[in-house]
């Protein structure tokens, strides 16, 4: 990553299967990429309870799909991808990928290098997160961090809204969920692709 630039990712992807190594792949990148890094920390509570059964140092080490991660190490110019819906005429919604640009305490600038909005500069602060319903959690928790993850990998299914990307790698350390999942992956390339196992 030594003559890494700005815009070696903006239309070249990482794509895997499953969070868990897309969050391996994105911390391994960033402890390469060019410049100091910045690490914001969530804030995570517990809603609903009285008894503190679930300590707060167990909420910080839940890494769940769709919310960002407890800490959050960012670099100037790394990719990152917007998690939730936020201002969608602006094209600030899930799935746009931005540059980072100015870090400040509450709140980062970005570029957005996606969508029709391309090259505009935007403020995105902290918000609350709560996962998804659909989980199943014994409990119910809120995390207060920006709605961002690194994007330099992604999930296939993540890829899905992405445009075009005039090249793809593709990680199967482990199988597809489906043949349909491994076409959209091969489909997101408009030239070639690379395979690794």
């Amino acid at each position: 990553m030594a003559n890494c630039n700005e815009s070696m990712f903006i239309d070249r992807a990482i794509l895997t299967s499953l969070n868990i190594v897309v969050d391996d792949i994105n911390y391994s990148l960033i402890d390469q990429f060019p410049g100091k890094s910045i690490c914001y920390k969530s804030y995570d509570l517990l809603l609903g309870d009285t008894g503190s059964i679930y300590p707060t140092e167990f909420l910080n080490t839940l890494s769940l799909g769709g919310m960002s991660p407890h800490e959050l190490v960012l670099k100037e110019n790394c990719h990152v991808i917007i998690l939730r819906n936020l201002a969608p005429t602006s094209s600030l919604c899930n799935g746009t990928r931005m540059l980072c640009k100015h870090f400040y305490p509450n709140i980062i600038e970005y570029a957005i290098i996606t969508s029709h909005h391309v090259g505009e500069h935007v403020f995105i602060p902290q918000i609350d997160l709560r996962p998804s319903e659909t989980l199943n959690y014994p409990f119910k928790f809120q995390r207060r961090q920006f709605p961002i993850k690194l994007s330099f990998s992604m999930t296939i299914n993540k890829a899905q809204g992405q445009t075009l990307m005039s090249r793809v790698w593709l990680y199967l350390n482990s199988p597809c969920f489906s043949h349909g999942q491994l076409f959209v992956g091969l489909s997101m390339a408009q030239t070639s692709f690379y395979l690794s196992q």
